[in-house]
């Protein structure tokens, strides 16, 4: 897939109001209370945390017409899972309001940032709450924007991650 449309991100961190910001020490998040917390899973949808999962097929299957013997390795790509235009309406865009709060959900398995099954990630709702008050504090107390305009793309390693640390601005908002 290609990278999401960057206007559509820019524009999203200069929307306070979207992501009810309250002063860090005030900060109570909760899917209704603060929307903020729809914000998270979008990233981590466009840039899950590991590009491929592997697990080993317990039983014998066919997938596609594909024999799948025990024991055999799977992978699992989050990557294109999660820019499937048969599992995701414009999947190459940023839009945090497909995890809204009376948005419908995604397709069962379509969504993988922490995997899933008896494997599926125990820091998942950690990081995710994480994400959100981090979020929040930062975007609350400034106003961002990129020190230049060199694309950054994604480095698979062991993780996502950018290929290189894109600079940024910061500037402190009023009351902030």
């Amino acid at each position: 897939g290609t990278a999401p449309r960057s206007t559509g991100t820019r524009s999203w961190h200069n929307k306070p109001r979207n992501l009810a910001i309250a002063p860090p020490s005030k900060l109570s998040v909760g899917p209704t209370r603060y929307p903020s917390r729809h914000f998270a899973p979008e990233p981590l949808r466009l840039y899950p945390p590991a590009f491929t999962l592997a697990r080993a097929a317990i039983d014998a299957d066919r997938a596609g017409g594909i024999a799948i013997a025990p024991g055999t390795l799977i992978l699992i790509a989050p990557w294109v899972l999660h820019r499937h235009r048969r599992l995701w309406r414009d999947p190459d865009v940023f839009d945090p309001e497909r995890f809204a709060p009376g948005a419908p959900p995604p397709p069962r398995f379509a969504y993988l940032p922490f995997g899933a099954g008896p494997r599926v990630c125990v820091g998942a709702q950690f990081a995710l709450m994480e994400a959100t008050l981090a979020l929040a504090a930062v975007v609350g107390a400034f106003e961002i924007a990129r020190a230049d305009e060199r694309p950054v793309l994604p480095a698979a390693v062991v993780t996502t991650q950018p290929d290189h640390a894109p600079p940024f601005r910061l500037r402190e908002r009023p009351g902030g």
